[in-house]
């Protein structure tokens, strides 16, 4: 929950959904979300589960229902399970996702191509667009580097090929929260690990 908890102390979000296997993790999420003045569960809700099994029924729900969420996920290295695909693909008020990948040349290719093809019948939902990318090295000295890279909902009026070569996209040193319209976004977070 620390990063959806930054974005609603930030204003950038207006509720968090997070969603961990670890329940230890989630208890602590719902302290450090008392502890900064979000107790209501309605404006923050944390679920001990499986991603894969219960991400597509939490975003049916009230919590996040109406306004544009921005979704962070932080897979572990074999990235997102195909059903949390499926549930960020198929919800369109999806319109930012987050990926924090500790495999960037390996299961972030996999997962990129996928939320970012056309649509099929088993990935329905507007596909997204990479829009920035931002190397973390916290293991200095060593080969391993962290990746968190934005991805855009791409718009519903053109096709695919052409939105990639006439929507204008965020530099690699852009501002990450741009172009969300409307009020705070909700922020679903999820951590797959």
């Amino acid at each position: 929950g620390t990063i959806g908890l930054h974005c609603m102390k930030e204003g950038v979000a207006g509720r968090v959904l997070g969603i961990d296997i670890s329940e230890p993790a989630v208890e602590d999420a719902k302290a450090n979300a008392i502890r900064n003045g979000f107790s209501d569960e309605a404006v923050t809700r944390f679920v001990a589960s499986r991603a894969e099994h219960v991400l597509a029924e939490e975003l049916q729900k009230d919590v996040v229902r109406g306004k544009p969420i921005v979704a962070v996920v932080d897979p572990a290295r074999d990235g997102l399970h195909a059903d949390v695909i499926r549930a960020l693909r198929h919800n369109n008020e999806i319109q930012r996702l987050i990926y924090v990948s500790c495999n960037p040349t390996g299961s972030l290719v996999k997962d990129a191509g996928l939320l970012c093809a056309p649509p099929t019948k088993k990935y329905k939902g507007l596909p997204f667009k990479p829009t920035s990318a931002q190397p973390v090295d916290m293991f200095p000295l060593t080969p391993h580097c962290e990746l968190v890279m934005t991805f855009d909902r791409m718009a519903g009026d053109a096709p695919v090929h052409e939105k990639m070569e006439s929507e204008e996209t965020i530099k690699a040193d852009g501002d990450p929260n741009a172009d969300i319209p409307g009020e705070a976004a909700s922020s679903v977070e999820v951590n797959c690990k």
